[in-house]
């Protein structure tokens, strides 16, 4: 579906900068979560642009996928007091507009490539996540979720379940499972439910918040990272960076279970598949000694969603529509 919002803009000179675009698309983040990133990417990209040769400027808009779909950079002199700014996207490429009116001065559409907007390549973005999850202090989280009225939905003698979204296939979802005790809901975490349990876990972290994993980052050039962190240091470090957390169980085994957690980032249209293979004594109050294990592979285009899943090699996926 195509987002579009509009709003009042000024902007002159020959090189393209103005701190009222930066407001007005800082405003627009409210209906446009990234309208910031891209508004700050086409002022510098434009900028570059205006630097450049005509044979340059076509050499990089057709190496970085960019398109300037109405008008041209000699039109940016008409942006004035009652310009109109647009940012959208259709799932696979953002665009912005400078419209005078009724009419386009110019207008750009590009991928959405996270590393396009943030002008790095996968071998730098790759190396700033492994040092920011490295570093990263999880703090507890104040959400104890428990369910309103209304939300949850009776699936067993003591079981509730709170509908969450899917992602792609119903069977990956952040649905949050519930027990009832006098009247009183929490989050299942109890060997009796182990499947319902181990989403919970995955989703939000359980009773268990300093569940040791050893994690397996597949970077640029087939390296390998290892770190030691938490389970819960991932789980609050990807929401922390814009992510939604869904979970599918590949295989339910005698003392282990194999699940994708999927960390979808749906402002930059990128995802993380973490793989995780979760053995059954995490559940329960108990303290985990052994560190669980996990692979992840990162940044991921969205677009690209047959790939995605096939790689996440989760059974019956590849004819799903």
């Amino acid at each position: 579906m195509l987002l579009i919002s509009t709003i009042t803009v000024c902007g002159k000179g020959t090189e393209f900068e103005s701190e009222k675009l930066r407001k007005i698309a800082s405003l627009l983040s409210d209906e446009v979560p990234y309208s910031e990133a891209v508004y700050n990417f086409t002022e510098k990209y434009l900028n570059q642009l205006i630097s450049l040769s005509p044979k340059e400027r076509e050499a990089s808009m057709n190496y970085n996928d960019v398109s300037i779909d109405v008008g041209g950079l000699d039109r940016l002199s008409m942006v004035n007091d009652s310009t109109g700014l647009s940012i959208g996207d259709d799932g696979k490429r953002y665009s912005i507009s400078f419209d005078n009116r009724d009419e386009i001065v110019i207008k750009l559409t590009f991928p959405m490539s996270y590393q396009l907007i943030v002008q790095k390549n996968i071998r730098q973005i790759g190396d700033e996540f492994v040092a920011e999850l490295s570093k990263f202090k999880e703090k507890p989280q104040s959400d104890t979720l428990k369910p309103k009225e209304g939300e949850l939905t009776k699936v067993a003698y003591d079981l509730y379940t709170k509908k969450g979204s899917c992602y792609y296939i119903e069977k990956i979802n952040n649905d949050l499972y519930y027990t009832e005790n006098k009247g009183d809901f929490t989050l299942v975490n109890d060997p009796i439910h182990l499947v319902e349990s181990i989403r919970n876990i995955l989703i939000w972290g359980g009773i268990n918040s300093d569940i040791p994993m050893k994690l397996s980052v597949r970077q640029y050039g087939f390296m390998i990272k290892e770190l030691q962190i938490s389970l819960m240091q991932w789980i609050l470090y990807c929401k922390q960076t814009g992510c939604k957390l869904y979970v599918g169980v590949e295989k339910i085994g005698i003392n282990t279970l194999q699940a994708s957690v999927f960390a979808v980032n749906r402002t930059y249209g990128y995802n993380h598949i973490l793989n995780i293979v979760v053995p059954y004594n995490v559940i329960g109050e108990v303290k985990v000694d052994s560190a669980i294990n996990a692979t992840v592979t990162l940044y991921i285009p969205t677009h690209n969603i047959s790939t995605l899943f096939d790689e996440s090699e989760l059974p019956n996926v590849k004819n799903k529509k």
